[in-house]
């Protein structure tokens, strides 16, 4: 399943092994970093409802 999800990842944004590239090429902290700022983008315009329902149905999310 990752592997069809890397895939489809690598087609829509025209890099193929991207998830190599990254992994290989940059230290752990220039990829949190890229990631940190990846994650502000997604939700720079979101409201705080938005992220709660999302938050709410993520399956990462560990729920008590």
């Amino acid at each position: 399943m990752k592997d069809e999800i890397v895939k489809n990842i690598e087609q829509k944004i025209g890099i193929p092994n991207i998830a190599e590239l990254l992994a290989e090429r940059l230290s752990g902290s220039e990829l949190n970093s890229l990631l940190l700022e990846i994650f502000n983008k997604k939700i720079e315009n979101s409201s705080p409802a938005l992220l709660l329902k999302q938050y709410r149905a993520n399956g990462f999310v560990k729920k008590h």
